[in-house]
């Protein structure tokens, strides 16, 4: 999958109307120097938040043998709080 992945961005790039593609420039600026909106931060969490917290306690394990606990609490796209460890 990600052996395609330059090209293929590329070719959406190449296509994409001028217009279209100063929106995404600035889209990515802003979420660069600031953080994305609290709807993406929401879904993020939801799909993505227990992965970057494995990940990050497994990765201070291999550089720093160190054991970390993560106490989370995050607000859903749904609305609803959620927590977990």
């Amino acid at each position: 999958m990600f052996k395609h992945y330059q090209v293929t961005l590329r070719e959406v790039i190449d296509e994409m109307p001028d217009e279209e593609l100063e929106k995404a420039r600035e889209t990515a600026e802003e979420w660069s120097t600031s953080y994305p909106p609290p709807d993406v931060q929401a879904k993020t969490a939801d799909k993505k938040g227990a992965q970057y917290v494995e990940h990050f306690a497994q990765e201070m394990w291999r550089q720093c043998g160190m054991r970390v606990f993560v106490l989370s609490a995050w607000k859903s796209s749904t609305g609803e709080i959620f927590s977990g460890w």
